[in-house]
């Protein structure tokens, strides 16, 4: 059979259609269709990506780790040269150590003093920035941050500072009230400082305490010290070889080749990877913006633009457009490696820095260059795999002057290719025979784990940075898989998007916001004309109010006002294609406008042309508040040129990722099917396909569904006869790409026919960090709260707060503002609560306190204590009287050696005690299941007040409430649910498998209970 597969893409949900093909290659019939949900890939809290929070705090107790290990090899060089260790040291005032590392280059300190000062420097030992450089100097990339330390730096060089110390002991920006106190002044950042600064304060330090017959400050000793001071490992060299965390080092991004595991990446500016990077700009297919459809070249044009630009690699990009024949400001976009490259991006990418900075150096250094070009390639490999602070040492050993080390160094040549030098060296003939990268690459190397032939496997497409777009993605390919595991390979697969795919929640919401804003605004027409016609407004009716408001109440050709009789009236007004449907494939509302039936008839030609020398006309064309309507409207000249940009931009997504996912899916499925599959991005709304103008009724649950309809017939063939459908007297009327379509849907839409699936979430671990490890203290159990979270108990006490007596004020503060607001916590702290100090002033910002906590059951992890945590599943069980019980399993449960056997029951405080022999299955969230009760139960609509009864049927298992001994069903589609139902009242439960189609089909046999093994 051949078919084609549309698929709707959202941020939970997928629609997907199958449509058959006649002889002629265009849709005729609706064989299935179907929705897939699954949840978003973000913190349903806040929107952030999942496991952030568990990922900070990873990295949190990393940099501690890091912190100690520093500190105790800085005891163990101390004890080594002398030195008091500094636990037995009487503490010091953060003042007194600002000044004594002042002092310091004046007197000779004590031991003792030498002591603190060395570990003062130790704790605050700068920034030091780990990206590429915008200059010499080694500055962050925060602009907050970079402002502060250029502001530090120039103060130091205005008031002739010697030292960091110095600045921040004498400077009074840090001093407010006579006593180093910088949060005090309001200012982020303002003791930023570089690595670089407090290792020249080390060495002015050292060299003064020297010269004053300091015992303690020697130059051996002094080494050791800075070596351990300035530790740290560029991100890109991955972790050290006696780093606990070695053992991941091939999988640190961008360290090992892809192709060749045992080979690290080669550096990018070595002359092989700039080879390699500019006949892959040179082979790249090409398309203009907006117009996503990718072009190869031919064999001929790469030979001319390789010619064009051999000694001037940056201007590949203009030698493109010069043998291609278009305009220099055309813009043209390069597709490699699933990514789409700007003018920019090309330029950075195919520029041969290496090359420009050998050649630089050596005439800077004319007297070292030969030197210089004979180890280039072993320095290049040096930068990119040894640590930084030994930078300076090799390049020492290699003979070259201290000028040229430093400009070596400063130029930060840290970056590797995605490829080892032995790969490239494989794929570089290819390349030079006219191969694109990927052709060159599958060439090469026929088995490489991103080949496109095999089986297709999302892990290939490995350009996604959010995890929103990637589950979308994923999902996709499942639903793919599946439908030509049944029906086979289609001819053609096309997908669309919502407005609000893969974009983050702040967004989503603030488009939201927009939108419910415009509604508002324009609510009080629609009522009227509600009333006016004693009816509810068509769509066509509501577009009409729309353009009108749009318009300022008037048409826009002539200038004429309009009543809203007119308006609604077909016989003296129009909504009118300012560029012709047939010419654009755009029914946009930027290209629609409302005007008299009399100037429309009229039109001959463009409006531009035909009303742009009235200036009234331009003026109200200037009014418009969208660009494109404006230009519509003022064009005058429209060729065939135009025409074909236009549709296609009219016809596909314009997103450089969707169009690398279908250049992925189509290069993939052709080489394992040897056929040609067609998959594009598409825009069904512009081309005015929409499903208010197709189908009579769409359930809410099927309008995924009903949009994959659309996106799998929309083609050129579709589209001209929607020319000629907007033509006529389309208002009111519904296109019909074929008769039977409508009938079908209607079919398909009945509910035994309904085909929906749900993405497994069968977790195993859950959330195991600070919401689920607590610290213990002594014999308490503390973790921080939010000020939100707050209580007050009988006593108008703070309930459970640990040990208040650590800071009174911040407790009498908190107590107040609670009781001030009676008890209620979240309003009481919705604005920032600042810690008070004790001289009335402001003190920092609090988010969360200790909270003393009491779970129920807890078991000792980590040096923590493991609370229950999320629930992972329930594992249920069948006792011999066909009584069903369910045990619940929880993260911590992971943790112990037995799985726990005491079931839930409605009685929150009696819990039974079931026997391993009777575990049938265990359940995840949104498993499906299949369930008779002995009589019928109400499931109420979560969209609207409808309801409706049943007594058995496929359902979605939801929440579980371990108390009551309860949990919660919906319908396979989400729009029916029941919130409470006592597990021991069924009757019969099954547990389902559903295929990607929605397929259910019931498992009989028996399950074993599936053990834990994260100890």
């Amino acid at each position: 059979m051949k078919y084609r597969i549309g698929l709707h893409l959202d941020n939970d949900k997928i629609g997907w259609a199958v449509i058959s093909e006649n002889e002629q290659g265009e849709a005729c019939h609706l064989e299935r269709m179907g929705v897939r949900f699954f949840s978003v890939a973000e913190n349903p809290f806040n929107g952030a990506v999942p496991g952030i929070e568990r990922r900070r705090y990873r990295l949190t107790r990393r940099r501690y780790a890091r912190i100690r290990y520093r500190f105790s090899k800085l005891r163990e060089l101390f004890e080594q040269v002398g030195l008091p260790p500094i636990e037995k040291l009487v503490h010091k005032s953060v003042d007194y150590l600002w000044q004594l590392r002042t002092e310091g280059l004046e007197r000779q300190l004590t031991p003792e003093e030498w002591v603190h000062v060395l570990y003062h420097i130790a704790h605050h030992r700068g920034f030091q920035y780990e990206g590429e450089l915008e200059s010499s100097m080694v500055l962050c990339n925060d602009a907050k941050m970079r402002k502060s330390i250029r502001e530090n730096q120039q103060q130091m060089e205005k008031y002739k500072y010697r030292t960091v110390g110095e600045l921040f002991y004498r400077d009074a920006r840090f001093r407010p009230n006579g006593v180093f106190a910088p949060f005090k002044t309001g200012q982020p950042y303002i003791t930023c400082v570089t690595r670089d600064m407090i290792r020249d304060e080390v060495v002015l330090l050292f060299y003064a305490q020297l010269s004053l017959g300091n015992p303690f400050a020697t130059e051996a000793f002094e080494q050791k010290y800075t070596e351990i001071l300035c530790r740290q490992r560029h991100i890109t060299n991955g972790p050290g070889p006696n780093s606990p965390y070695a053992r991941h080092k091939r999988r640190v991004s961008g360290i090992y080749c892809p192709l060749e595991p045992q080979h690290e990446c080669c550096p990018t500016v070595t002359p092989l990877a700039e080879r390699f990077h500019f006949l892959c700009m040179v082979n790249a297919p090409y398309s203009i913006v907006h117009n996503t459809q990718i072009i190869e070249k031919t064999d001929e044009q790469k030979q001319k633009i390789r010619a064009a630009c051999t000694k001037n690699p940056s201007g590949v990009l203009a030698a493109t457009r010069k043998v291609l024949h278009l305009e220099s400001d055309t813009p043209l976009t390069l597709h490699l490696n699933g990514h789409a490259y700007s003018a920019s991006a090309v330029k950075d990418f195919v520029t041969p820095h290496g090359r420009q900075l050998r050649t630089a150096l050596s005439k800077q250094f004319p007297d070292e260059q030969g030197i210089l070009h004979k180890h280039w390639e072993k320095l290049l490999i040096m930068f990119v795999s040894t640590p930084n602070d030994q930078w300076k040492k090799q390049l020492k050993a290699y003979g070259f002057s201290k000028e040229l080390c430093e400009a070596l160094i400063n130029a930060h040549l840290i970056k590797r290719d995605f490829y080892s030098r032995k790969a490239i060296g494989q794929m570089l003939p290819f390349l030079e025979k006219g191969m694109s990268a990927d052709e060159a690459r599958d060439k090469a190397y026929p088995n490489n784990p991103f080949a496109y032939n095999g089986p297709l496997n999302f892990k290939k497409f490995h350009h996604i940075a959010r995890p929103i777009t990637e589950r979308v993605l994923s999902q996709s390919i499942v639903l793919i898989k599946a439908l030509i595991r049944e029906y086979g390979m289609p001819t053609t697969i096309q997908f669309s998007t919502s407005y609000s795919m893969g974009a983050p929640r702040a967004i989503r919401k603030k488009y939201q916001k927009t939108m419910a804003a415009y509604e508002k605004s324009i609510q009080p027409f629609l009522v009227y004309a509600s009333k006016t016609l004693q009816r509810n407004l068509t769509n066509d009716e509501r577009n009409r109010i729309l353009l009108w408001h749009r318009q300022d109440h008037q048409c826009i050709y002539t200038g004429t006002p309009l009543t809203l009789n007119q308006v609604l009236s077909s016989s003296e007004t129009s909504v009118d294609h300012i560029i012709p449907y047939a010419d654009s494939y755009d029914h946009s509302p930027q290209n629609l406008v409302l005007v008299l039936r009399s100037a429309s008839d009229k039109r001959t030609a463009l409006p531009g042309a035909l009303f742009g020398m009235n200036e009234d006309f331009r003026q109200r064309a200037c009014k418009s508040n969208h660009r494109k309507t404006r230009t519509n409207l003022l064009t005058t000249k429209w060729n065939e040129q135009n025409s074909i940009d236009q549709k296609q931009r009219s016809l596909y997504n314009s997103s450089s990722l969707l169009s690398s996912f279908a250049v992925f899916l189509h290069r993939t499925l052709s080489a394992s099917s040897n056929t040609d599959v067609t998959v594009s991005s598409l825009k069904t709304r512009i081309t005015g396909l929409s499903t208010e103008r197709v189908f009579d009724n769409v359930p809410i649950e099927m309008e995924p569904a009903a949009n994959a309809i659309l996106t799998a017939i929309i083609d050129t063939h579709t589209c001209e006869q929607l020319s000629n459908f907007f033509m006529g007297n389309y208002e009111n009327t519904l296109f019909r790409p074929w008769n039977s379509l409508q009938t079908e849907f209607a079919s398909l839409c009945a509910s035994n026919k309904q085909c929906f699936s749900h993405m497994s979430q069968h977790r195993v671990r859950g959330a195991a960090h600070r919401d689920t490890i607590l610290r213990s203290r002594g014999d308490q159990i503390v973790a921080k709260v939010p000020l939100t979270k707050l209580k007050l108990n009988n006593d108008r006490e703070i309930a459970d707060y640990f040990q208040p007596e650590r800071d009174r004020l911040l407790y009498t503060a908190l107590r107040k503002r609670l009781i001030a607001f009676g008890g209620n916590a979240s309003e009481a702290f919705a604005e920032p609560f600042y810690k008070p100090k004790s001289n009335g002033l402001r003190g920092p910002l609090v988010k969360s306190v200790p909270i003393i906590q009491r779970p129920r059951s807890f078991v000792r992890v980590r040096g923590g204590i493991g609370i229950n945590g999320d629930m992972i599943r329930i594992d249920v069980f069948r006792t011999a009287d066909q009584a069903y019980y369910f045990v619940p399993i929880y993260v911590k449960d992971t943790l112990q050696d037995a799985l726990p056997l005491r079931a839930a029951t409605k009685n929150p405080d009696r819990m039974l005690l079931m026997d391993e022999h009777d575990f049938i299955f265990s359940l995840y969230q949104n498993d499906v299941i299949y369930i008779e009760l002995p009589e019928a139960i109400t499931l109420k609509s979560t969209t609207s007040s409808d309801s409706i009864e049943v007594d058995h049927g496929y359902f979605l298992r939801g929440k579980v409430r371990s108390k009551s001994g309860t949990f919660e069903i919906s319908t396979l589609d989400k729009q029916y649910m029941r919130t409470s139902i006592p597990f021991f009242s069924l009757s019969k439960l099954y547990k389902c498998e559903v295929d990607p189609l929605g397929t259910i089909r019931k498992i009989t046999k028996p399950e074993k209970r599936m053990e834990f093994h994260l100890k």
